[in-house]
């Protein structure tokens, strides 16, 4: 695909476990993503969701396969493909519980170089589209597990990738939070042109 921001070919990862077992969690997978683009990853739990994306991060080394970030290749580009890309992986476990939800973002926002002055109004902006307005000075370890789940999510947006995956964003959450996290992801990816890889087993 000539205009896909993101290509993997034939990746294939096995894991072998005790008395020589194998488990084979990416099996041939080949797909490509194009920029702006809203992509999910579905199956059930043990499907290999979260190995693709880390073999895609370059956190786990495939078997076989190629993994191609804007162009080239991620073995040769790495570890600077990785900022063209962010994650969130295992839902709030990526976040400091005593800091506020805004202390978070501006932390993930900085490891990429992006200043908490200069980001502050996107930053903002970002807050109230996912419903974190009035929780920006709550302490992360205070919010219920669907405020949590958002703040982890715009922690990976506030760091402004082209390409963000998030691993089971909506696990946990109730039908009415999931959906507006859903919806909130889907009008952000159209409006700044950004590529997301969602991971998850509903199938609804």
């Amino acid at each position: 695909m000539d205009d896909a921001i993101l290509e993997v070919d034939s990746l294939t990862k096995t894991f072998h476990g005790p008395r020589g077992a194998a488990v084979r969690a990416a099996d041939n997978v080949s797909f490509a993503v194009r920029r702006g683009e809203v992509v999910g990853l579905l199956g059930p739990n043990g499907a290999g969701k979260t190995t693709l994306i880390k073999c895609i991060l370059g956190l786990v080394t495939p078997d076989s396969g190629s993994v191609r970030v804007l162009g080239r290749e991620l073995r040769q580009s790495y570890p600077g493909a990785l900022r063209h890309m962010s994650a969130v992986l295992e839902g709030s476990r990526n976040l400091y519980w005593r800091l506020t939800v805004r202390e978070n973002v501006q932390f993930y926002a900085g490891l990429h170089g992006i200043g908490s002055k200069a980001a502050a109004p996107e930053l903002g902006q970002l807050l109230e589209r996912f419903g974190l307005g009035d929780k920006r000075d709550v302490e992360v370890r205070k919010l219920s597990q669907g405020m949590k789940q958002k703040t982890s999510v715009v922690c990976a947006l506030a760091r402004r990738t082209p390409i963000v995956f998030l691993d089971e964003p909506t696990l946990g959450l109730d039908v009415e939070t999931s959906l507006e996290l859903r919806g909130a992801l889907r009008g952000y990816s159209q409006e700044e042109g950004r590529t997301v890889v969602v991971s998850s087993h509903d199938m609804d």
